[in-house]
């Protein structure tokens, strides 16, 4: 199945799904740039191995001027991964949600505070990586398939403010 097909045969279903993607990736105010927020969306899915949302938003954070390599460092290890040290409490939050949620601990909440960020960082880097980790459960689950010829296409048109649209 194909993520449109999903989309147009269950609308009803798809539409909050949708919504809630646009506002949290692009409509809100958040402390993260749209990159950063495209960032944690592709890493997420790269802990989970799901293709499709990786590829996808790995395309976007690209074309939103993220390097290439920076996420498969990050993936191999966020400490020596080339970011700020203000975000790497942000990426250990964010594995240890997707990996153990339950050991995520107030330690964990308050590295993020003391790299600097208020507390909206947490509470919009957990809504990403709790998104993202029930969109890979979706995708997966339906049978969404991978096709990379697709990312590369519609990166540029993903990275506008509207990604998210229905309709």
């Amino acid at each position: 199945m194909e993520f449109g097909t999903l989309v147009r045969s269950y609308p009803e279903h798809m539409q909050s799904v949708i919504a809630l993607h646009q506002t949290v990736m692009r409509d809100i105010q958040s402390p993260f740039t749209v990159a950063e927020r495209e960032l944690i969306a592709a890493y997420t899915p790269a802990l989970n191995a799901c293709a499709f949302c990786y590829g996808s938003h790995r395309a976007v954070a690209e074309a939103l001027g993220v390097d290439s390599e920076l996420l498969d460092a990050l993936v191999g290890d966020i400490e020596s991964a080339p970011i700020g040290d203000n975000l790497k409490p942000v990426f250990r939050l964010v594995k240890k949600l997707t990996e153990s949620p339950s050991k995520v601990s107030p330690a964990d909440r308050s590295d993020v505070l003391a790299a600097g960020w208020a507390e909206q960082a947490i509470v919009d880097s957990c809504l990403i990586c709790g998104m993202f980790n029930m969109m890979n459960r979706l995708v997966d689950g339906t049978g969404i398939e991978a096709d990379a010829s697709l990312f590369a296409g519609l990166a540029n048109e993903q990275a506008a403010i509207d990604l998210y649209r229905m309709g």
